[in-house]
C-alpha cells in the first residue's frame, strides 16, 4: 500500500502551487507558470512544519519528486528521439509507473478528442519505454571494441569495408556459425 499511498497523497497535492502562480495574459488566457516548482517548494515548508512524513523519508521524497514532475508525461511528444526517451525513464527512474497513473489521473479535461489524444500519447511513451528498455537488455552478439581490433590487425582506416566485416560477423553468429560474446581475438 505505501505505492498506492504515494499516488494517493500526490495527486492531493500535486497542483498546490497554482493558486501562488497564477497569472492572466493580455487576451484574457489563465496560466500557472512554474506550478510544480512552487508546489514542491510548498510541499517542503508543509513538510517542515507538520513532519506528517518524518518516520518515512522515501515516501517524502517519492511524493515530492511526483509534485516537482508531474507535468513531464505531458510534455511528451511522438517526434522524441530515442535518446530523449531514454533520458526521460532514466531521470523519472523508480517513480515511472506512479508518474504516469498521476498523469492519466491528472487529465481532467471535458472534451473527448483531446483526452483520447493525450490518453494515447501516454500509452505510446509507456510502449517506447518498454521497447527500448527490452533493446537496451539485449547483449549484443559482438564485443564491444571489436572494430578497433578489426583495424589494428587488418590495417583498415574506419570505413564501409570494416563495417561488411563486421556485418559478416553477426551473421555468422546469428546463423550459428560462430558463438557469440568471444574475446575479439576469436573473430580476427
Amino acid at each position: 500500500a505505501p505505492m498506492l499511498h504515494t499516488i494517493y497523497m500526490a495527486g492531493l497535492l500535486h497542483d498546490i502551487g497554482k493558486p501562488r502562480t497564477r497569472s492572466v495574459g493580455a487576451d484574457g488566457s489563465v496560466h500557472f507558470f512554474h506550478h510544480a516548482e512552487e508546489g514542491a517548494r510548498m510541499f517542503d515548508r508543509m513538510e517542515r512544519r507538520l513532519g506528517l512524513f518524518a518516520r518515512e523519508p522515501e515516501l517524502m521524497s517519492a511524493i515530492r519528486f511526483l509534485i516537482l514532475h508531474h507535468q513531464r508525461a505531458h510534455q511528451y511528444d511522438e517526434a522524441w528521439t530515442d535518446s530523449a526517451v531514454r533520458r526521460f525513464a532514466r531521470e523519472i527512474g523508480p517513480h515511472l509507473d506512479d508518474l504516469m497513473a498521476l498523469s492519466r489521473a491528472d487529465m481532467t479535461t471535458k472534451r473527448r478528442e483531446k483526452r483520447r489524444r493525450f490518453l494515447f500519447q501516454l500509452k505510446d511513451l509507456q510502449q517506447r519505454i518498454g521497447a527500448l528498455a527490452e533493446e537496451d537488455a539485449q547483449v549484443p552478439p559482438l564485443p564491444k571494441g571489436l572494430g578497433d581490433v578489426l583495424m589494428q590487425a587488418f590495417g583498415l582506416p574506419p570505413s564501409r569495408r570494416l563495417g561488411e566485416l563486421r556485418r559478416a560477423l553477426e551473421e555468422a553468429v546469428a546463423s550459428g556459425e560462430l558463438p557469440a560474446q568471444q574475446p575479439s581475438e576469436a573473430y580476427v
